[in-house]
């Protein structure tokens, strides 16, 4: 498994993510650069991108739930 396409993918996701909270939207052709990588992924690197979105989930939502309290 390549965890640097893994890595990649991430960080691609994020700059997109903030181009579209700053901008309105995303650049086309990383948004396209993206896609393809996705597209791109193995089954293992696929399972390891699910399991890094799944911690920083819970650790997002446990951090969102210290706010609450």
């Amino acid at each position: 498994m390549n965890i640097e396409n893994v890595n990649r993918v991430i960080m691609m996701q994020k700059l997109v993510n903030f181009q579209i909270d700053t901008k309105g939207q995303a650049d086309i052709e990383l948004a396209n650069d993206l896609e393809n990588m996705c597209d791109s992924l193995t089954s293992e690197e696929i399972d390891e991108l699910i399991r890094r979105y799944e911690f920083d989930q819970e650790g997002e939502l446990e951090l969102m739930a210290q706010w609450d309290a």
